[in-house]
């Protein structure tokens, strides 16, 4: 196993990777001994969720004006600056998630406009079944307004309407705000996973 981690250290270095992220459920006594003698330390966890169509929730609202399109070519330039602007990364970087996501055959990139303007984007992946919502994002200046919830009211119809059965998110614990609303509107916690973290330097075989 060291051997394996030696390897695609030489590999991340290669890239110009500084780390290695090791994932564990938390209930892994094995797996968490493990990370810990590699000499990995704690990164964040992350919550898988998973929506519960059965749960009684409270209606979700969508506010006035707020309509939910299919981003184009056209809109890259607004949806890379909410990126940005939403999770804090190079409005460059953004960009490029974006045009992955829309040439992706599994994956549908959408923007939200509110009476006309760019404020939130979010997108949606299909596979084996399910349905994942990735990069939910709203302008800072924007946020408070339901504009969020509003967001995943509109992904949820979508979802509902290809009679998707599974519909997970996922959020880490640095995120307080984004887990509340996950919850608030329906989904509830499936499993968790610590990440741990540790540099490439460590596992080069000399």
């Amino acid at each position: 196993f060291r051997t394996l981690i030696g390897e695609a250290a030489r590999q991340a270095k290669q890239f110009g990777i500084p780390s290695l992220l090791f994932i564990c459920e938390p209930q892994s006594a094995d797996g968490i001994a493990a990370v810990t003698a590699l000499g990995a330390e704690p990164a964040h966890v992350e919550y898988s969720l998973c929506y519960d169509h059965a749960g009684v929730h409270s209606p979700l609202t969508v506010p006035e004006g707020l309509a939910l399109f299919r981003g184009t070519e056209e809109d890259l330039d607004a949806m890379a600056h909410i990126s940005a602007l939403s999770f804090q990364e190079p409005e460059e970087q953004a960009r490029g998630f974006m045009v992955k996501a829309m040439s992706s055959d599994h994956r549908t990139q959408y923007i939200a406009r509110l009476n006309g303007l760019p404020v939130g984007i979010g997108c949606i992946g299909y596979e084996d079944g399910e349905a994942t919502i990735y990069g939910l994002g709203v302008l800072p200046d924007m946020q408070g307004r339901g504009i969020g919830r509003g967001i995943i009211a509109l992904m949820l119809d979508i979802m509902r309407a290809n009679n998707t059965e599974r519909i997970l998110i996922e959020v880490d614990d640095s995120n307080a705000n984004a887990l509340h609303l996950y919850l608030s509107c329906g989904f509830v916690q499936e499993s968790v996973y610590t990440y741990y973290r540790a540099p490439v330097e460590r596992f080069l075989i000399k």
